[in-house]
């Protein structure tokens, strides 16, 4: 939309594209982020080196990582009302 509606040269237009061409979102950080930081999956590989259930590292992690997702859902839907 942008590039159609204020693009009045062909260099405006393709600083539109590269721009666009530009963005990217990593999921994967976005929702460590949204976990608060806790790397479960390190936690998961952290416990089969060291011979540990990994039951054990989830219940350590677990309830300040839904804390932390039950947070960032409500700033979230918070952003959208």
């Amino acid at each position: 939309n942008m590039q159609l509606k204020y693009s009045q040269t062909q260099d405006e237009t393709d600083m539109c594209e590269y721009v666009r061409a530009g963005i990217m979102f990593d999921l994967g950080r976005i929702m460590e982020n949204a976990f608060g930081n806790y790397r479960i999956d390190s936690q998961f590989i952290a416990a089969c080196e060291a011979g540990t259930p990994w039951r054990s590292q989830l219940d350590k992690v677990l309830g300040p990582a839904q804390a932390s997702l039950e947070q960032f859902l409500t700033e979230l839907k918070g952003d959208f009302n």
